[in-house]
């Protein structure tokens, strides 16, 4: 094995990556702490764009349920709203 049962990592990347990396090392049982860099303030709007769309990827399938959940109650209340 790479590395030993236990073991503890610093996760450095830049300061918009931190979250995301953050949950893909819970998803694999990595215990670390992230520390994330400074990055120049023109680049930092479209870095978190993209980050929010990558976790949103991530995540699709927790999405997805609840999408589908709004969808219906929101189905139901226009059949309701139709029937009065």
């Amino acid at each position: 094995a790479l590395m030993k049962p236990g073991s503890r990592f610093a996760l450095v990347t830049n300061y918009y990556h931190v979250f995301r990396a953050l949950l893909l090392a819970r998803k694999l049982k990595i215990k670390c702490i992230g520390y994330g860099a400074r990055t120049k303030f023109y680049f930092s709007l479209n870095a978190f764009i993209r980050e929010f769309v990558g976790y949103v990827v991530m995540s699709r399938k927790a999405h997805l349920v609840v999408i589908g959940i709004v969808s219906v109650i929101y189905l139901c209340g226009m059949i309701v709203g139709l029937m009065l």
